[in-house]
């Protein structure tokens, strides 16, 4: 019996002196008639303005000829262009443009090259099939804009054209 008089006495005591010091003794929802304020922005975006399209770029073209009347798995040596070029100034404001398209590319900034691979295209029997090989890219214009303290100060106009990844086709011809 003396410890539970004991803690219910000092239980007391705690909460007297939490009301005492204004501190409160649980965690509730109050009424605040403090203005709440968010955090001014400061930093670069990329906003998209004309066009932001995803295109098909053919690098190779071949028309294959099937006259069996088994299907026939065709291997090539096929190219595409890996590329990232435009109007921006370097790397980091090409990662502030795919974060604003939320769209990557395969390479970095500055980029323009040619890759190879080997590629196998299936020709259903008694036909002659068109087989493409390219990349898929994106042709972006808009413009990047800095603020200070939420305000505009800078505004750029920009545009970039980039890969994306690879793509293949076996068209009926």
């Amino acid at each position: 019996m003396f410890k539970s008089k004991t803690i219910k006495i000092l239980g007391s005591l705690a909460l007297s002196a939490s009301i005492l010091s204004g501190v409160p003794n649980s965690v509730s929802a109050v009424e605040n008639d403090v203005p709440i304020y968010a955090p001014v922005y400061d930093g670069t975006v990329y906003q998209s303005t004309l066009t932001n399209t995803l295109v098909k770029l053919p690098k190779w073209t071949h028309i294959a000829t099937n006259t069996s009347s088994l299907v026939d798995t065709v291997n090539y040596e096929v190219s595409r262009r890996v590329f990232a070029t435009g109007t921006l100034t370097g790397e980091t404001e090409f990662k502030i443009l795919q974060n604003g398209l939320k769209v990557t590319a395969e390479v970095s900034y500055g980029t323009d090259t040619t890759t190879s691979t080997k590629f196998a295209f299936n020709i259903p029997p008694k036909s002659t099939r068109k087989l493409v090989y390219g990349s898929i890219g994106v042709d972006t214009t808009g413009k990047l804009v800095t603020y200070s303290n939420g305000l505009v100060s800078r505004s750029k106009a920009v545009s970039a054209d980039y890969s994306r990844y690879s793509y293949s086709e076996n068209l009926a011809y």
